[in-house]
């Protein structure tokens, strides 16, 4: 990871400002700081359709209104615009991983056209896959998600990619300073059949070699990531509609003296749209998704190999059914059929033909869903309710360790191809309702109950792709979660702006995580390194926005606790999860000058994010010689500085608010204005000079500075 960052500092030399100091939270320890489009805004439901839906924590992106955001680099960024809503946090700086409600990031189900995606970043997380000329709308569900989803216990994010035009040929790009893109769209067939294709590139690496004369390592190391996504849409008849959709993307890093390193995602979803009668349609859905790395490299006589990946298979059908104006019944089943290879090795001596490795076993599994649910409205009040019943399989052939009452392992059992040995199942209810007051006033209920049976067995926050899924076992139980929530939301002068509260409650069984010093990486007996307890997470979110006027935007504030409890970590007592981050703000403000220059600004702040970090060392003889020991005495019992920075960036329409058959603008952003050295990574190492330990937090980015040039015709 250090020399990865090292070459990210390198490539962007011109934003980073120099290494500062700053003390840790326990003063005896020293710190040293080492080193668009269409308009896209983050807008959530309309104000007034807000007050009737009974969902608490939905929120809708709707990419037709602001590439006006400040961005980093340039790109205007899903994900990262879900980061400004109340309630969400990045991961860490520049990350596309985040939080929702205190949860971990792989807690969050994230769906491109029904398709699951694994890793959703490139770049180490500085980027998201989705390009956003493709996108139709963004829908979040961080509170009540409905009995239609389920899989994960914080949240879903549903990405639909838009139709292809039926008029004639269209397009639309973007050229920045390390990336560009660009989207072809229109008919096949008249009225039958409408296509589109688009792509992105990231070539900031091919600047590398610039920097020979600083660092010749650097200079030849290779950096870059693409993405490739298609649609096809075509009218079968005036009842059926047939939709094939495919994304393709990967990323390759290349450095110098150390290795290479490759992953991509791939997904495919083909969905059958039925019209049966005017209140009966069937969506079927053939759902496919495979992410797999691949990383090698060598060190004197040795060299080696590492590949892994995930291959997920879907089936879903879903049945709508309005009876009358009054309710709207959903049911329906997914099946989802997972292999997950989370590791093989090779490595190779110079001069020995035979070559080792280090295999980890394949795991099969089936996860199969049943739901049903009802969407009702009788005047003032709006209900909601559901149920989802899951049920999740373990197939062979597999080799389960079996661990005695000290979670070490004892023994093995062998089961065999196609056999199904563990079985977990849930029932999962959700209802919400929602009362209106007045036209203008709304208060809010939900409860709703969730399932994991997938695990991120993550060991850094930092985003890396390096990151271990792994299923529910007879030794990994599924998590769940039951969560409470309520809310109150007021529309005010004329509906130009509304202010909403919530407040939510969780609470999580099962919850994993590591033991300390846990050996993870292409360990066949991991499940020996994790444990399970309980955990609890609540929080009051609060939003002032507008919609409406030549100045909008909005102001939120967010009080959020994230807690565990695990036998075995932190003495049994509670601790703050990686998510405990009190204290959130986020501010975001566009002005519409005129009809051709924007003006917007976003400014956020978030308390810095829990770590462990040794209290003391002490050193035992070693053959004469002297080790180091580290001494933990609690768990993420420290924590980073906090987190604030400004970005700020204008666009100008090129054609001055008159459409025509061309259309272009330029837009420039400034990424962390005031060059705020937020901390990306932590690491230790002693000081040859005071023999003290040092924590060395290394920040990427000072000021950004980016333009970018839109078209579209």
């Amino acid at each position: 990871m250090r020399r990865i960052a090292t070459i990210l500092l390198c490539m962007l030399l011109p934003y980073l400002c120099s290494v500062a100091a700053t003390p840790l939270v326990d003063e005896s320890d020293s710190i040293r700081m080492e080193g668009t489009l269409d308009e896209i805004s983050v807008t959530a439901l309309s104000s007034r359709k807000k007050l009737d839906v009974p969902s608490l924590g939905l929120e809708k992106l709707t990419i037709q209104q602001i590439r006006l955001m400040p961005s980093m680099f340039g790109e205007v960024d899903v994900i990262k615009s879900l980061q400004m809503l109340p309630g969400v946090q990045s991961m860490s700086e520049g990350s596309s991983a985040f939080s929702v409600r205190g949860g971990a990031p792989d807690q969050n189900l994230i769906l491109l056209d029904g398709a699951t995606i694994y890793n959703a970043s490139h770049f180490l997380g500085f980027f998201s896959i989705f390009n956003n000329d493709i996108i139709e709308n963004a829908v979040l569900h961080k509170g009540d998600v409905p009995a239609t989803q389920g899989g994960r216990l914080s949240s879903v994010l549903e990405v639909n990619t838009k139709d292809g035009c039926n008029d004639k040929l269209h397009g639309q790009g973007g050229i920045g300073l390390i990336s560009s893109r660009i989207l072809l769209e229109g008919p096949l067939v008249k009225d039958k059949l409408t296509a589109w294709i688009g792509g992105r590139v990231f070539y900031a690496g091919m600047f590398l070699p610039a920097f020979k004369k600083l660092n010749k390592t650097v200079s030849k190391s290779r950096l870059t990531f693409y993405d490739i996504n298609a649609k096809l849409s075509a009218t079968l008849s005036a009842k059926h509609r047939l939709y094939i959709t495919g994304y393709a993307g990967g990323d390759y890093m290349a450095l110098s003296g150390t290795g290479k390193f490759m992953y991509a995602n791939y997904s495919a979803t083909a969905r059958w749209s039925a019209i049966v009668s005017d209140k009966f349609y069937i969506n079927t859905s053939f759902l496919s998704s495979f992410y797999n790395y691949t990383g090698s490299g060598s060190l004197n006589a040795l060299s080696g190999q590492w590949t892994s990946k995930i291959n997920d298979y879907g089936f879903r059908q879903e049945y709508t059914y309005n009876p009358d104006v009054h309710n709207s019944l959903k049911m329906g089943y997914h099946l989802s059929y997972k292999y997950l290879k989370s590791g093989d090795t090779k490595i190779n001596q110079e001069g020995i033909e035979n070559s080792m490795g280090i295999s980890i076993p394949a795991t099969n599994s089936l996860e199969t869903a049943l739901f049903v649910s009802n969407a009702q409205k009788y005047g003032i009040v709006s209900l909601s309710y559901g149920l989802r019943a899951s049920v999740f399989n373990n197939i062979g052939p597999q080799t389960e360790p079996v661990l005695n009452e000290r979670h070490q392992k004892s023994g093995s059992i062998d089961y065999g191809k196609g056999q199904v040995y563990n079985t977990y199942w849930n029932l999962e209810p959700r209802a919400g309702i929602a009362v209106e007051f007045y036209k203008d006033m709304s208060l809010k209920a939900s409860y709703s109950r969730t399932a994991q049976y997938i695990h991120l067995m993550q060991t850094s926050t930092a985003g890396s792709p390096l990151d271990v899924w792994k299923v529910s076992s007879p030794n990994l139980k599924p998590e769940t979660c039951d969560q409470v929530s309520a809310g109150y939301v007021c529309n005010f002068f004329k509906d130009q702006f509304q202010i909403s509260v919530e407040g939510y409650y969780k609470w999580l069984h099962n919850v994993a995580d590591f033991k300390d010093f846990a050996n993870v990486m292409l360990n066949k007996d991991v499940d020996a390194e994790i444990l399970s307890g309980k955990g609890r997470a609540f929080g009051v979110e609060f939003m002032l926005r507008r919609d409406i006027g030549k100045v909008t935007g909005w102001v939120s504030y967010t009080y959020s606790r994230s807690f565990r409890t695990i036998d075995g970590i932190n003495s049994g007592h509670e601790y703050s999860s990686t998510a405990d981050r009190p204290h959130s703000v986020n501010i975001f403000l566009n002005y519409k000058i005129n009809k051709w220059i924007d003006v917007s600004a976003a400014w956020v702040y978030a308390t810095g994010q829990p770590f462990t970090a040794p209290d003391a060392r002490y050193e035992v003889p070693d053959f004469g010689d002297k080790e180091v020991i580290p001494l933990y005495t609690g768990r993420n019992t420290y924590r980073f500085p906090d987190y604030h920075r400004l970005d700020l960036a204008v666009t100008f329409d090129l054609n001055k608010g008159i459409k025509k058959r061309y259309n272009h603008n330029i837009n420039i952003s400034l990424y962390n204005v005031y060059c705020r050295h937020n901390a990306w990574m932590m690491s230790f190492k002693t000081n040859p000079e005071t023999n003290a330990q040092e924590a060395i937090l290394t920040y990427l980015f000072s000021i950004v500075p980016s333009i970018t040039y839109n078209l579209s015709f």
